[in-house]
């Protein structure tokens, strides 16, 4: 490969207490296909041995630079990665997950051959898994039957989509302001919405190139505390003024899906950020799928709160996560 004809990409890795999964993901990053790529590692100040895995890897690599995070969190720490790039694409990468070798190559190689402008986003499918890639969790996602994609029909859909799956054009970071930092849940989700907005189109290549690991064990974005639900609704604010603001009638539907997800997620965890999230409903009325059947067909009945707690007095009786 011919790397004077191919542009740098910058792949960025927040790391804190990663050091049962950092080895993995730094192999996986280090042995891209892709050959023109810098690494950047910012350490969100590790208690474990996560720092010096990461030393190693750097005492052997020219294109690894590693910092420790200048801030706190891990939004800090990509925007503070984002910051000492130098690549005209950015590769998010949590330190806990991998990508394909020929992720970077593949979505490159999409680019160049169909001259994508700038204002394009590129993503791939993507797989959840458990210890290793030998034990991949649940079925391939999205599910799509086309290739390309409007900003505005990818915005209103709101598919589930991991930062490892994109890479992303500087240029449109460059239009935002960067991870909002004071987030703790969804910060993907909020920055993701931006930068969607900025583009002209969306590009998912039909092929398995991410993977993103399941931890069993409690993590931040399972936390119940009320900083880390604030966040959630916060980052609901951000898509309600976009699309509302972009879309109109469609924006507010597709907002009203958004917040009263939101206000069944709160109900039995924060009854303030539940009212919160009702408050911002369009239509108060209206009722939208919640993923819980027979909690929707019952709550026409009991109301939503009261079908809610009967499903986590059921649950607990067979053995079952309370949700």
């Amino acid at each position: 490969m011919e790397l004077n004809n191919f542009p740098l990409v910058s792949i960025i890795i927040p790391i804190y207490n990663a050091e049962s999964f950092l080895q993995d993901t730094l192999e996986c990053a280090i042995n891209q296909v892709y050959k023109k790529i810098e690494l950047i590692l910012i350490d969100d100040h590790s208690t474990d041995k996560s720092w010096s895995i990461a030393y190693k890897y750097q005492s052997l690599h020219s294109n690894i630079i590693l910092k420790r995070n200048k801030g706190k969190g891990a939004a800090a720490a990509r925007n503070y990665g984002f910051q000492l790039s130098k690549g005209e694409f950015i590769q998010y990468l949590d330190a806990d997950d991998i990508i394909s070798p020929e992720k970077i190559a593949t979505q490159i190689d999409f680019i160049k051959q169909n001259k994508i402008t700038k204002r394009t986003l590129i993503g791939c499918y993507w797989q959840r898994f458990s210890n290793s890639l030998d034990y991949k969790i649940g079925p391939i996602q999205p599910f799509l039957n086309k290739l390309n994609h409007s900003e505005e029909e990818w915005l209103l859909s709101r598919v589930e989509m991991p930062p490892i799956t994109w890479l992303v054009n500087r240029a449109l970071i460059k239009e935002t302001d960067g991870w909002n930092e004071s987030l703790t849940r969804n910060d993907d989700g909020d920055f993701f919405y931006r930068i969607i907005s900025k583009t002209d189109q969306v590009v998912i290549i039909p092929k398995v190139l991410s993977f993103y690991r399941r931890h069993d064990l409690p993590s931040l974005s399972k936390s119940g505390d009320q900083a880390h639900l604030y966040s959630w609704y916060i980052s609901a604010l951000t898509y309600k003024n976009i699309v509302t603001e972009k879309y109109g009638i469609k924006g507010r539907e597709a907002s009203d899906k958004f917040f009263y997800y939101l206000y069944f997620k709160m109900l039995l965890r924060d009854e303030n950020i539940a009212l919160l999230c009702k408050k911002e409903l369009y239509n108060k009325k209206a009722c939208h799928e919640i993923g819980d059947r027979f909690v929707q067909k019952l709550s026409y009945y009991i109301g939503l709160k009261n079908a809610k707690r009967m499903r986590f007095i059921i649950n607990r009786l067979r053995g079952l996560p309370p949700f």
